[in-house]
């Protein structure tokens, strides 16, 4: 019986020495199995940092570039407005060539007498003889022009 009770005794430290080993090899498995866990967590979070800094480089490039066109619109909205008042003092004032022009001479007035008759400048244009018979008579009202 105590041969029996040591072997017995021999079979549990058998067992127990046994179910150790597997407990420390399951431990260092698990110990490998956390350490590649936390390599591809490192290796993930890099890449989600690389993402994250490239998507906010881009972000910050086309705010730059918003910017820039914020400024050209401005610039441009400056010169329509330049633009638009230059063709407002352009409609308001008359100047000397609104007036008709006839073959290199233009009129001064808008209506004029010539030898007893009232006639427009604009109508004058047309009729080549009353032309000819201002140019001729060296009419006041026509200037040469270039």
């Amino acid at each position: 019986m105590a041969n029996t009770q040591t072997n017995a005794s021999a079979d549990k430290t058998a067992e127990v020495t046994d179910n150790k080993a597997l407990l420390e090899a399951k431990d260092a498995t698990i110990a490998e199995l956390k350490e590649e866990v936390a390599k591809k967590e490192a290796a993930i979070e890099d890449a989600v940092n690389e993402q994250v800094s490239k998507t906010e480089s881009e972000i910050s490039d086309l705010k730059d570039q918003v910017a820039n066109k914020d400024e050209a619109l401005k610039a441009k909205d400056v010169t329509i407005a330049g633009l638009e008042k230059q063709l407002k003092e352009a409609n308001a004032k008359p100047t000397e060539s609104d007036k008709p022009v006839y073959k290199g001479y233009q009129f001064l007035v808008d209506s004029f007498r010539f030898k007893g008759n009232k006639h427009k400048s604009v109508e004058a244009v047309k009729d080549e003889s009353l032309m000819k018979a201002l140019i001729e008579a060296k009419f006041s009202g026509l200037k040469k022009v270039k």
